[in-house]
C-alpha cells in the first residue's frame, strides 16, 4: 500500500529547527489541535498559519490530498474516504455523527475537495478506550488490530483513502488495513491508499518538510491469518480444504460432517457449503453452536468479516 505525506514532523527537543521545519511542525500542530507556542505564526507553502487562523491547515491538507488522490485515480471513479480512528473512537458510539477528531476533519476536508466523487464512511471504531501512543500506548499492529473492528453501513464501490494525521511506525495503518481489506472482500491492497498529515521525521532529513516521497507499507498480516497472497492463489476449494485442516484439529467431529458438504462459494465474505438436507440440519436452525464452530474457523484463517451460509444440496 502506498502513504503519503503532507509533511515531515521533526520531534526531537533539543534540536534546533530551521524555519520550514517550523513551518511543517506547527502545520501538524494545528491539525491535532495543539497550542502554537513560538514562532507565533510560519510560512506554509499555502500561506500563513496563525493559532488564529490553525483551521485553515484542514482546508490546505484536503487540497493538496485531493490533487494527490486525483493524480492516482485520474478517471473520476467512485472514491471511498475513511478515516483512521482516534483513540475516542469507541464502537459504543458508532450510531452517533462523528466526533470531530482530527482524523475526521482531514477525511472530512479531502472528501469535500473530491466534490461527487467522494463517499466519507466512518466505519473503523475501538472496542474500548486505548492509551494514547505518545503516552505509552501500543503501536504494535497486532494488538492493535485486536482491539479494532469495522461496524456500519458501507457498500465500498472503489478505490478506498485510508486518512490519518501522523505516522510514525505504521502500527495503526496496518491495522487499519488488514480490517478495511477483509471487511472488503479484498484479496490484496492494491486499491487502497493512505494519506497522513505528518509523518515524525528526524532533524535535517528532509530539506524540505513539505516536500516527502511517499513510501509503500509492506502488507501486515494478523496472526493465524493468510496473506493476501496466499488468499489470492487458493480456489474456493483450496480454501475450504484450509478451513477443514484446522477444524480437524480444533473439532474433529464437526470436520467429519463439514467434509461431506461442496462448497459453492468462498469469496466476498461469504463461504456458502451444500449438504445433503439430513447433514445440513446438523447445523441448526435454532442451535447456532455448530455453524458457529466452523464461522469461528473461516475468520480465524480468513478474517472476521466471513458469513458461513449452508444451502441444501438438492437445489
Amino acid at each position: 500500500m502506498k502513504v503519503f505525506f503532507r509533511s515531515a514532523y521533526v520531534t526531537e527537543r533539543n534540536y534546533v529547527r530551521t524555519q520550514p521545519e517550523w513551518a511543517a511542525f506547527w502545520f501538524v500542530k494545528a491539525i491535532k489541535g495543539k497550542a502554537f507556542n513560538s514562532p507565533k505564526a510560519v510560512k506554509c507553502p499555502e500561506g500563513i498559519l496563525s493559532w488564529s487562523n490553525r483551521d485553515t491547515a484542514f482546508i490546505w491538507f484536503g487540497n493538496w490530498a485531493a490533487e494527490v488522490v486525483s493524480e492516482i485515480y485520474p478517471s473520476g471513479e467512485t472514491l471511498n474516504i475513511i478515516p483512521v480512528p482516534s483513540k475516542a473512537a469507541l464502537i459504543e458510539n458508532h450510531k452517533q455523527p462523528p466526533q470531530g477528531t482530527s482524523s475526521d476533519q482531514l477525511a472530512a476536508h479531502l472528501a469535500h475537495a473530491l466534490g461527487d466523487r467522494a463517499v466519507l464512511t466512518k466505519v473503523l471504531w475501538w472496542q474500548k478506550q486505548l492509551q494514547r501512543a505518545h503516552d505509552g500506548g501500543t503501536r504494535d499492529p497486532q494488538k492493535l488490530h485486536d482491539k479494532l473492528e469495522v461496524k456500519g453501513e458501507w457498500c465500498p464501490v472503489g478505490p478506498i483513502i485510508l486518512v490519518d494525521d501522523m505516522f510514525t511506525f505504521g502500527g495503526h495503518l496496518e491495522a487499519s488495513v488488514a480490517h478495511i481489506a477483509r471487511a472488503a472482500g479484498l484479496e490484496s491492497t492494491e486499491s487502497i491508499t493512505a494519506i497522513c498529515a505528518g509523518k515524525t521525521a528526524n532533524g535535517g532529513e528532509f530539506s524540505n518538510p513539505f516536500e516527502v516521497s511517499p513510501i509503500d507499507l509492506p502488507e501486515w498480516t494478523p496472526a493465524d491469518c493468510f496473506s493476501f497472497n496466499e488468499v489470492a492463489e487458493m480456489n474456493a476449494e483450496a480454501r475450504w480444504q484450509a478451513v477443514l485442516e484446522h477444524l480437524r484439529v480444533t473439532d474433529a467431529s464437526i470436520a467429519a460432517i463439514c467434509d461431506l458438504g461442496k462448497v459453492r462459494q468462498f469469496s466476498d465474505c461469504v463461504v456458502e457449503v451444500a449438504f445433503d438436507a439430513a447433514y445440513a440440519d446438523f447445523f441448526g436452525l435454532n442451535d447456532q453452536t455448530h455453524s458457529n464452530t466452523v464461522t469461528k474457523a473461516i475468520t480465524t484463517l480468513f478474517g472476521r468479516y466471513w458469513e458461513f451460509k449452508i444451502i441444501d444440496l438438492n437445489k
